[in-house]
């Protein structure tokens, strides 16, 4: 949806899965986004830890993950002037 997003507003993007450098390239047109810096760092590492070896993804970290993603979600659909209960 970030992507969705930024693409809409002609903002050029290289290919990433890091999610706070896309909430930063589109933070200027929507600053509510810079209050999900930390948390967007948060679920990248998710992303990227959880599939290597040695690392454990808990229920605990999980919760934490789908509660940010909500947040995020709710307002990157409002910016891109979707309603907030479309299916996950």
């Amino acid at each position: 949806m970030l992507k969705a997003y930024l693409f809409e507003q002609d903002i050029e993007f290289s290919k990433t899965h890091d999610i706070r450098r896309l909430l930063n390239l589109g933070s200027h047109l929507v600053h509510e986004w810079a209050q999900f810096t930390d948390e967007s760092a948060r679920l990248t590492s998710y992303a990227i830890e959880a599939r290597y070896p040695g690392s454990i993804a808990t229920k605990e970290l999980a919760g934490n993950a789908i509660r940010i993603c909500r947040k995020m979600r709710k307002s990157v659909l409002a910016a891109l002037e979707l309603p907030d209960e479309l299916p996950l």
